[in-house]
C-alpha cells in the first residue's frame, strides 16, 4: 500500500506519532497561531503577543527580539517600548 503524503490531504494532520522535520523552512508571510485571547505571530525576527494578528502595531501588544544574545521584552505605547 503507498503512503499518503498530509499535503495531498486538506486539513490533515498527524497529532499521535512522532515526527521530524529536517532541513530550514522559510516562509513567505508572516505566521499566525490564533488563540482564544492572545495570538502569536512570527515577523521579521520578533514573536509578537496580539489581540489582532492583522495589526502588530497596536496598544499593548508584546514582542520578543534577540539582542547581543538576550532576550529584549516591548510593549508597544504609541511606539514599541522595552520593558
Amino acid at each position: 500500500m503507498d503512503r499518503l503524503k498530509a499535503k495531498q490531504i486538506e486539513d490533515a494532520m498527524d497529532t499521535v506519532s512522532t515526527q521530524v522535520v529536517s532541513g530550514e523552512k522559510r516562509f513567505a508571510a508572516p505566521q499566525a497561531f490564533l488563540g482564544s485571547q492572545w495570538h502569536i505571530v512570527i515577523a521579521d525576527g520578533y514573536i509578537y503577543w496580539v489581540q489582532n494578528p492583522e495589526i502588530l502595531d497596536d496598544f499593548g501588544n508584546q514582542r520578543l527580539l534577540i539582542e547581543n544574545g538576550q532576550l529584549i521584552i516591548e510593549t508597544f505605547q504609541g511606539q514599541w517600548t522595552r520593558i
